[in-house]
């Protein structure tokens, strides 16, 4: 006999997606996942935050709500929250805005800037957008807005424990991102992953501020996970261009994750 397909909902009604303006940067759209089973009325939960969340809020989301994460995970329970870019500003919008908000102030005059300039201007030209430039130095105002816009706002609509340790985490350019915000004193996060951060964008800047933070403390009260890739790390296998510019991130990743902060690296 014919196999029986039973349909069922695919749609989790602990999945909540709003598109927010913020001043200053444009239009972000917000996803939340709420933990499996969440209820009891005093139940609050810490946050873990991604950026770049048109790449990362699923993949987070279904590692840390999603499958068997439901019957049983080693993880606390936590909201996944994801910021990303609406889907309309098209890959060009995309890249413009991200370069953006993960950096703070670059003329992009560098190998690497120009480097990202020649990829942003093959995106425009294919999107026939030839008015759209690309800029960096939006990074105080977005980790302002995560900071004193969204979480309080969520947190006023959903059970989030706003004291807790919450977690941020990015890859490549919003990896960095990542590790600028650990050093950021009056950072909402505790908790960072930092994926394939690229250490040389900004001139360095990444170096520049653990040096400047090292100078006056001996210790950071952080938790933190920074990791790449294998063709990342051994010098003997092809690498693109862009990631040698980037540093050598095994290097750079193994010195920064065992400096003055508690944490690992990984392949």
């Amino acid at each position: 006999m014919p196999l029986e397909l039973r349909p069922k909902s695919t749609v989790r009604q602990d999945h909540h997606r709003f598109e927010v303006v913020a001043e200053g940067l444009g239009r972000y759209v917000v996803d939340l996942s709420l933990p499996p089973g969440h209820g009891g009325r005093d139940a609050k939960y810490p946050v873990i935050l991604v950026v770049d969340g048109n790449l990362l809020f699923d993949t987070v989301a279904s590692q840390v709500h999603g499958g068997m994460a439901q019957a049983a995970t080693t993880l606390p329970p936590s909201i996944v929250v994801g910021v990303g870019y609406p889907a309309d500003e098209g890959m060009a919008g995309f890249y413009r805005r991200r370069n953006f908000d993960f950096h703070g102030p670059w003329a992009m005059t560098d190998p690497l800037g120009e480097t990202l300039k020649r990829i942003f201007t093959a995106l425009k030209t294919a999107e026939g957008k030839p008015d759209l430039e690309i800029h960096a130095g939006g990074y105080d105002r977005f980790l302002g807005f995560l900071r004193d816009e969204l979480l309080p706002a969520l947190a006023d609509r959903f059970p989030i424990d706003q004291s807790a340790r919450h977690t941020l985490i990015g890859d490549s350019s919003s990896g960095r991102f990542v590790l600028r915000a650990l050093r950021f004193t009056e950072s909402p996060f505790r908790r960072y992953v930092a994926i394939s951060p690229g250490f040389g964008s900004a001139e360095l800047a990444i170096q520049r501020a653990e040096a400047e933070y090292a100078a006056s403390h001996s210790d950071l009260d952080v938790d933190l996970f920074i990791c790449c890739g294998s063709v990342e790390v051994d010098p003997g296998q092809s690498r693109r261009s862009v990631l040698r510019e980037r540093g050598d991130l095994g290097r750079d990743s193994s010195r920064f994750a065992s400096g003055r902060v508690r944490g690992c690296s990984g392949r």
